[in-house]
């Protein structure tokens, strides 16, 4: 194994190869990536389809509405610790508990990026066909008579 004995070059090469850049990957290398990415596909459910509106209603009733996101996202991951439970050939360690909530609070936090960007731009898209295809049919229909 070698040491760099160099001197970095500039003040950002010197944090970030020695103390953030690790840091930074290990807690990436941390988080429970299947649960982020079924937590995304559930609140792009929960915020932009209607099959969800049962799920609304309960929480405006118990005056939760405002944290639907912790709400969701904590229901999700005991769903997720249940599983993890149910399965004989596994153990629910403390090291899976906190990669799990850490995986939480990362997915609540960047819930609008994750989930309210890509909404608009698939709404933005598909509005934008549906005009796309109205006037293709009233063209046809112009044709005709």
């Amino acid at each position: 194994m070698s040491v760099n004995l160099a001197p970095p070059q500039s003040f950002y090469d010197a944090i970030w190869t020695n103390g953030i850049s690790p840091e930074i990957i290990s807690f990436l290398n941390g988080l429970n990536w299947f649960y982020i990415l079924m937590f995304i596909n559930i609140l792009y459910g929960l915020k932009h389809t209607g099959l969800f509106n049962w799920y609304s209603k309960i929480l405006r009733k118990s005056k939760l509405k405002f944290c639907k996101i912790w709400v969701s996202a904590i229901i999700t991951a005991f769903v997720f610790l249940g599983f993890r439970w149910a399965d004989p050939t596994t153990e629910v360690t403390v090291g899976y508990i906190s990669s799990l909530f850490r995986s939480v609070f990362v997915v609540v936090i960047f819930s609008g990026i994750l989930v309210d960007i890509p909404g608009f731009a698939i709404k933005r898209l598909m509005d934008f066909l549906d005009t796309e295809s109205v006037k293709e049919e009233e063209e046809k229909e112009d044709k005709k008579v």
